[in-house]
């Protein structure tokens, strides 16, 4: 497949009046565009980073750092790698303390957006996602509405048919698991020993390659896994007529009344202005509402869409933490170990937390060294970061004894809304975020600490904090709310922007709350639903 892939009737994508222009290729982006290529829509994907369809393995089935000339952290002079290995590879700003910190988030960019690199872990939310507020009713300062717009009983029938397309594979799912690793069984009988309520962890793959790990933080090379490019955009391009312009960065939407006439683009190069009947953000929950911003007229000062001074505001993350186990079978290399999780804590009687499940394999050792350097440069402590560099080569057996080839579980805490957390543009190209735990936030991450040590107190473990770290941004969400109040909120229950009868946003920015599991079953479901409601118009 070529790096762009345009219909045999012009080589100018300006020349074509589109049906569908959507900007991202990840979960959202390419699952609508998908179902609307499938009926015939003239669908135009626009993606900011490369086509990974032409790398032909060539940095796949490895962290991108494996593919760097010596082991460093990554920096924006390993750009060529990072993109052509699925990875953003540009720096953001963090300044939510006195000190700004800049970093490259670890996030996809390029056909998939960040499915990627997932570790393919496709969980439901429960109902209980949809109604919010009543489980934080004492969270004062937090934005979160008492309930969704959506009910899960709107969705569950679109779960069941993203769960299919996706070909996820769990606990009473259309598609089989195969047998629980030996490690993973030991500690599946543990947790029912604690009196915990084990099941399959949901995963869209095929686990077609004895070598398959899921490839989690990196491209796969065996095919096994299921994300938006290989389920979605590809057949969408192949078999559907979709068309596909990769290194196309967005710049600005232009409007006139209450629709949307075209996007302005940098494509390869070349300014280009593309034009269509409807426009998609599927862009991330960080940089759609950029895109919005920074396209601000004399009429629209504020930013595109931001009638409601939402767009931005409201960053959730998601809490998470992990637990690495020492005792028990140690799992052998290529066994898959992304297998159980287990929600006793999701909606307990004390408090809602979210859900535990297996994290998947930890980086090389080498790759941790490079990253506990850039944190703790990243600290108030920065200049131990000297120090830090001469022991390292003491730190890293250390390392790999203590955290690398282990079983390890992750706890995913939903975070919450608050006004005040945001995303905006950094200048012309850039962006800029500030993120601050509330108290209410911290009491619970300490609650769900303690709940956790009660249950794995038998097996010896360690406990790595990561909730507090703004660089972890593992479910970015929130940042272009759903609502029915166009004054409190950016789309509709329909995703269709307030503002605009032609603009719709299909990414996990409309999250008016972040759930307690990953949120990727979540977008495609929710594509699947405006789909639909698009195609009825």
């Amino acid at each position: 497949m070529k790096d762009s892939v345009l219909n045999d009737q012009t080589d100018n994508p300006e020349d074509i009046d589109w049906d569908y222009i959507i900007v991202g290729t990840g979960i959202g982006g390419a699952t609508l565009g998908f179902r609307l290529a499938q009926e015939g829509k003239k669908v135009l994907f626009c993606e900011k980073g490369r086509s990974l369809f032409a790398t032909s393995g060539e940095f796949s089935g490895d962290y991108a750092e494996q593919f760097f000339p010596i082991r460093k952290s990554p920096s924006e002079e390993d750009h060529e790698v990072l993109e052509q290995s699925g990875r953003w590879p540009f720096k953001i700003k963090d300044v939510s303390a006195k000190k700004t910190k800049s970093f490259i988030p670890f996030m996809g960019v390029g056909t998939g957006g960040s499915s990627s690199l997932y570790g393919a872990a496709m969980e439901r939310f429960k109902p209980e996602d949809f109604e919010a507020g009543r489980w934080h009713f004492d969270a004062e300062e937090s934005s979160i509405p008492e309930k969704w717009p959506i009910t899960y009983d709107e969705l569950s029938s679109y779960y069941e048919l993203a769960e299919k397309l996706y070909r996820v594979r769990g606990d009473n799912m259309s598609f089989a698991a195969p047998p629980l690793s030996n490690a993973n069984k030991e500690l599946y009988d543990f947790l029912q020993k604690q009196g915990m309520h084990p099941y399959r962890l949901p995963i869209a793959c095929e686990f077609s390659s004895n070598k398959c790990n899921t490839c989690q933080g990196y491209l796969c090379s065996e095919a096994c896994k299921n994300d938006s490019s290989k389920i979605c955009l590809e057949p969408a391009l192949t078999r559907y007529g979709a068309t596909l312009l990769d290194q196309c960065e967005v710049e600005k939407i232009h409007s006139s009344k209450n629709k949307i006439t075209a996007i302005h683009a940098e494509w390869k190069g070349s300014q280009i202005r593309l034009k269509g009947k409807h426009f998609v953000l599927a862009a991330g929950a960080l940089v759609t509402p950029v895109i919005l911003l920074r396209s601000a007229t004399e009429k629209y000062p504020s930013g595109l869409a931001n009638h409601s001074g939402m767009v931005g505001k409201n960053l959730m993350r998601h809490f998470v933490d992990m637990y690495v186990f020492h005792s028990g079978i140690k799992p052998q290399k290529y066994e898959n170990i992304k297998e159980i999780a287990f929600n006793d804590f999701y909606c307990s009687t004390k408090m809602k937390f979210g859900t535990v499940q297996s994290f998947g394999w930890m980086p090389p050792a080498d790759i941790l060294v490079e990253t506990i350097e850039q944190d703790i440069h990243n600290t108030a402590f920065a200049f131990a970061a000297y120090l830090y560099r001469g022991i390292k080569p003491i730190i890293r057996p250390m390392v790999e004894q203590m955290l690398c080839n282990r079983l390890i579980l992750a706890s995913t805490l939903e975070d919450l809304p608050y006004t005040d957390n945001r995303v905006f543009p950094d200048g012309n190209s850039g962006i800029k975020f500030t993120y601050k735990i509330k108290d209410y936030d911290k009491r619970r991450i300490k609650r769900f600490r303690t709940e956790l040590k009660q249950v794995f107190k038998p097996l010896r473990h360690i406990l790595i904090k990561q909730a507090e770290n703004n660089e972890r941004l593992a479910h970015v969400c929130g940042t272009c709310r759903m609502g029915d109040d166009p004054a409190t909120s950016v789309v509709d229950k329909f995703n269709r922007v307030h503002d605009f009868d032609n603009l719709t946003i299909i990414d996990s920015s409309f999250f008016p709350s972040s759930g307690g599991a990953n949120p990727s079953l979540t977008i495609a479901a929710n594509a699947l639903r405006v789909a639909d409601h698009l195609l009825s118009l």
